[in-house]
């Protein structure tokens, strides 16, 4: 539709390249919030081992926790 009128191929290709520019923007900024945001998986399995220590009252064998544990490390 209107493929023969030039100004509006042009506007549409103008329209298509600014489409790209804020897609590819975007994603960059995605990325950039996800890599601030994200903990490493080294990082998540020392905070779930320390609150284990502190906030479970028994350990995985069923045997009750010391009131220290969560100092100890």
């Amino acid at each position: 539709m209107y493929r023969d009128i030039r100004v509006v191929e042009e506007i549409r290709m103008i329209n298509n390249n600014l489409a790209k520019g804020y897609q590819e923007q975007r994603k960059a900024n995605k990325k950039a919030k996800r890599s601030e945001k994200e903990m490493t998986t080294e990082q998540c399995i020392e905070v779930v081992k320390y609150l284990r220590k502190c906030c479970a009252s028994h350990d995985s064998s069923g045997a009750k926790r010391s009131d220290l544990s969560c100092y100890a490390a």
